[in-house]
């Protein structure tokens, strides 16, 4: 919670904004190139290191365990950039000197994940495996819900850089084991695993705008919404397109910060109270 000062958030770290590691867990080496016409690829992870390649829009690639994060954003080490298989889409400007390839060694070759210092947007995204789309609406049409036209409540394509590949599995319990990293003085994700300290200012950024809208939208007082009177009394109703808005807030949360998070959690809530109002309210004979 970020308007109060509780126990929670007073300690150091806090165990309910939790994320799933991105370095120890393997979905997260495939990435996809979405920044058009494509993207360099650089000797060491800076704007000033040499250019040794170009990755066009649209490819997929593979990304080593190794990254840095600097000033410029977060930069991540590719696998194998020296092999021309299956790479139509890769030009290689530089390659291994003779020497390095006979002695095992290639090219290194780092490409930047976001734009942000350059005014661009996601450069490289991860490809993802599942989305965890529908875990909550589904229902919400099975049931004869229309979401109607709502205003969004935010820009759902800014968070795809942040998605987790695997948050689905993860939700569900179908995916492998996971490592995660705790929340740390506010602005840091540590894995107490590998040693990895995830501080991408564009994901603190996003966690937080999901949070607060979650606190605003996920509470159970209904004084905001318009309201009838019946003979047992006053009844708030939440109009469709709200619950549908709602609903999809809970999975962007998911898909973003992960199961363990707080905000998911409270999305479960809703989500479960949605279904008990219905079946003591509506008529589903």
């Amino acid at each position: 919670c970020f308007v109060c000062c509780c126990a929670r958030c007073a300690e150091k770290s806090d165990m309910l904004r939790s994320r799933p590691c991105t370095k120890c867990t393997s979905p997260w080496r495939q990435w996809r190139v979405v920044h058009k016409p494509g993207v360099l690829v650089r000797q060491s992870p800076s704007m000033r290191a040499e250019i040794v390649g170009f990755v066009k829009a649209g490819s997929l690639i593979r990304v080593s365990l190794k990254e840095e994060t600097t000033q410029e954003g977060r930069w991540l080490q590719l696998d194998s950039f020296d092999v021309d298989s299956a790479t139509p889409h890769w030009i290689v400007l530089r390659r291994a000197s003779r020497k390095r390839q006979s002695a095992g060694l290639e090219t290194s070759a780092w490409m930047l994940t976001h734009g942000r210092m350059l005014g661009f947007g996601a450069l490289i995204v991860p490809e993802i495996s599942s989305m965890p789309r529908g875990v909550l609406t589904a229902p919400f049409f099975g049931l004869g819900f229309t979401h109607g036209p709502q205003g969004d409540w935010y820009d759902a394509k800014r968070l795809r850089a942040f998605m987790l590949p695997n948050a689905l599995e993860l939700a569900t319990g179908t995916g492998t084991q996971c490592t995660y990293m705790d929340f740390q003085d506010g602005k840091t994700w540590y894995c107490a695993s590998c040693g990895h300290v995830e501080r991408d200012a564009g994901l603190l950024e996003t966690e937080r705008m999901l949070s607060m809208l979650a606190q605003k939208v996920f509470k159970m007082d209904m004084s905001d919404h318009p309201s009838v009177s019946t003979p047992e009394g006053t009844v708030n109703i939440v109009e469709d397109p709200h619950i549908f808005q709602a609903l999809l807030l809970a999975e962007d949360i998911l898909a973003v910060c992960g199961p363990r998070h707080w905000a998911w959690k409270w999305g479960v809530m809703y989500s479960i109270d949605l279904d008990l109002s219905t079946l003591q309210l509506c008529n589903l004979g």
